[in-house]
């Protein structure tokens, strides 16, 4: 409910075994679904290689020093969209398979010219940065080190989430001149692309985002808060039994560890917040998030995606829902094609290698099957009308040779006419 992350196993879907190549006496359905597998297959093994080539520059698209400003020294280069990361220092694997895949991709924009989105070659100008607590290894705190920052206001645990997550703001707030901050996990996918051109056209140009600009952009951008809305979720106290639950279906069995007390949160339900797993927030919604934190007296709520939906309430941003576009996966599910395809982000990934081939995949337009069946039904009857033509030229040049059989044409007015097959 709460998009929390985890490592929990996640099976993945078996690749059908391929259908035999006989057509002919197959229904015009099975024949849109093996023309659309086979499709599929062929675009894999494009994608595959695609992915072995891919080679990335681990820093190529990672916060530089020359963005970063610090005491005393001018503010850095400005950053239109910034991507912060929330990850532990033992989950390298993680990290590596994201530069592997979304974190080095080069990510191009849709032309705005084009309303088929035809990529141009001007890049996504966006730049990137994992953020760390203190775990005891021996690093430069609260600083850029290669594409990490490691705070040192908190030690890892789950419950310092939500500390964190607001300690990571705070940072980015201060020393990064940023336009929109995207915030998501290490188990997370992100289509770049995607989500820059959703941003071109519900914000202003995000590039516009600039410091001279900051104070007359316009409001729906700067105050953003988007990600996968949850609405009417129940608000679980520690006396809580499974009984006491709205939706028990939904929750796994130690579900109190996301019981909050009524001294946190009095309400019944919280109001409609992003989830954890990834939401974009503009430059004053960061502002305005981390001055309601200031200005808090109750205690904090540990649950770090509805925390940051009580401070936006609190300070009147209201989310705006990306679904089905930002996706959390149940811990459990079966993750397929269909998860991922066409999707700006996916939250909770087992594959992330498999996932991003499927991520860059473009969604199939729910009318083609259909257009898929009318077009084969066309074909066919092009088929029978060309058999049509040929068995009747045969059966002319039969009529005008010698020797004619009883079922010939019977002669007309002195001129045997060509029998039609109709």
């Amino acid at each position: 409910q709460h998009g929390m992350g985890g490592g929990q196993s996640v099976a993945l879907a078996p690749t059908p075994p391929p259908k035999p190549l006989g057509l002919e006496s197959v229904s015009v359905e099975d024949k849109t679904a093996h023309f659309h597998q086979h499709a599929a297959r062929f675009k894999a093994t494009l994608r595959d290689r695609r992915l072995t080539s891919l080679s990335p520059t681990p820093l190529s698209h990672a916060l530089q020093p020359e963005h970063v400003s610090n005491a005393g020294k001018a503010r850095g280069r400005h950053v239109p969209l910034l991507v912060l990361i929330l990850t532990e220092r033992r989950n390298l694997a993680r990290r590596a398979e994201q530069q592997q895949t979304w974190l080095g991709y080069d990510w191009r924009r849709a032309s705005p010219l084009s309303p088929k989105g035809a990529v141009t070659a001007k890049e996504v100008n966006w730049r990137y940065l994992y953020i760390m607590a203190r775990d005891g290894a021996n690093v430069t705190m609260d600083e850029l080190d290669g594409d990490s920052v490691t705070l040192s206001k908190l030690t890892e645990s789950y419950d310092n989430l939500v500390y964190k997550t607001v300690e990571a703001l705070r940072w980015a707030q201060s020393r990064v001149s940023f336009g929109l901050l995207l915030k998501t996990d290490d188990d997370s996918i992100v289509h770049l692309s995607r989500l820059w051109n959703w941003l071109e056209q519900h914000t202003t140009y995000p590039e516009r985002y600039t410091p001279k600009r900051l104070r007359h952009e316009d409001e729906h951008g700067s105050i953003l808060y988007a990600g996968r809305v949850q609405y009417g979720s129940q608000a679980i106290r520690p006396n809580y039994n499974r009984s006491d639950l709205w939706h028990p279906e939904w929750f796994p069995p130690d579900f109190r560890k996301w019981a909050v007390p009524e001294a946190a949160f009095p309400g019944i339900e919280y109001p409609p917040h992003c989830s954890g797993g990834g939401y974009v927030l503009g430059r004053k919604a960061v502002v305005k998030l981390l001055h309601a934190y200031s200005l808090r007296t109750a205690p904090v709520i540990h649950l770090e995606d509805v925390f940051i939906g009580v401070l936006a309430n609190s300070s009147g941003l209201e989310p705006t829902d990306l679904s089905p576009h930002f996706q959390d996966i149940p811990r459990g599910q079966v993750q397929t094609a269909f998860t991922f395809t066409g999707r700006m982000l996916v939250h909770r990934v087992a594959d992330p290698i498999q996932a991003f081939s499927w991520l860059l995949d473009t969604p199939v337009p729910p009318e083609a099957p259909k257009a898929a069946a009318v077009h084969l039904k066309r074909l066919n009857h092009r088929r029978h009308l060309a058999k049509q033509q040929a068995q009747q030229q045969v059966q002319g040049n039969d009529d005008e040779a010698p020797g004619l059989n009883a079922k010939t044409a019977k002669p007309r007015n002195g001129v045997r006419s060509k029998s039609r097959t109709r």
